[in-house]
């Protein structure tokens, strides 16, 4: 059996990469990493811009600080301590012209799409723009006067995860139990097909697959509208060169 590929990258190549996406929007990073993983992120944090300018939206930078962009790369902190980016998109409608506004956040809670008193945080989540709530049941609060903040469900428009790790099956799995707790309407074939589209709920995965986890890759996205994506690190420009493929799967706005 062929020895999978490592899924590791050189910390300088991420490093230059992002700053070189960052100054085209004319800002920087404001504080750097030693954990390869959260170069990762950043990357297909960035790709995930990319994608949605590659398909005819304007993408802003929002939020930043002191002309920096800061990366939210934990669940913890509060949404507006850092920086994400708003896209927009104008179709027209029985003759008139509608801008339709989102924005693309890191780690951000979000609500369950079964049961309203759960959350769960992708690592990226495109949302309909302005979305974020304050949880006012102080059950969900921490200690002192901390508060917690989400995205309730029927406002986000998809996500994705990103693991800095070769594919095997369990995580592969794991994902269908992210897709059914979120996008329940993807899961269950009811997701929507109106414009502007986004990309599917999708995972990044760094690694390349073996036979068995390509079977199960193929498989998952005969059966629901998810894009899966292996091997992350081993050409150029990747993340963001297989996301310009046309064949990269596709679902509707949620209004």
């Amino acid at each position: 059996m062929r020895k999978p590929k490592n899924p590791f990258k050189d910390l300088n190549k991420f490093k230059i990469e992002i700053a070189y996406f960052l100054k085209k929007h004319k800002t920087t990073i404001s504080s750097h990493s030693a954990r390869i993983s959260d170069y990762f992120e950043m990357s297909n944090y960035n790709s995930i811009v990319k994608f949605y300018e590659n398909n005819g939206y304007k993408v802003s930078p929002k939020n930043l600080i002191k002309n920096e962009f800061r990366y939210k790369l934990s669940p913890a902190g509060y949404p507006n301590n850092f920086s994400f980016f708003e896209i927009s998109k104008t179709y027209t409608y029985k003759r008139c012209r509608k801008e339709f506004d989102f924005e693309i956040h890191h780690n951000v809670a979000v609500q369950s799409a079964i049961n309203n008193n759960l959350y769960v945080t992708p690592d990226i989540s495109i949302i309909s723009k302005g979305s974020i709530r304050e949880l006012k049941d102080p059950r969900y609060f921490f200690s002192g006067s901390r508060s917690y903040y989400y995205v309730p469900n029927k406002n986000l428009q998809t996500f994705c995860e990103v693991k800095n790790f070769n594919p095997f099956p369990e995580l592969l799995f794991n994902f269908i139990g992210l897709l059914q707790e979120l996008k329940n309407d993807v899961f269950n074939k009811r997701q929507s097909d109106k414009n502007p589209k986004h990309i599917a709920p999708s995972m990044m995965i760094s690694g390349g697959g073996n036979y068995h986890t390509n079977l199960i890759r193929k498989d998952i996205m005969k059966r629901y509208k998810t894009n899966i994506f292996f091997g992350l690190f081993y050409s150029r420009n990747q993340p963001y060169s297989k996301l310009k493929m046309s064949n990269v799967i596709k679902i509707g706005s949620k209004f």
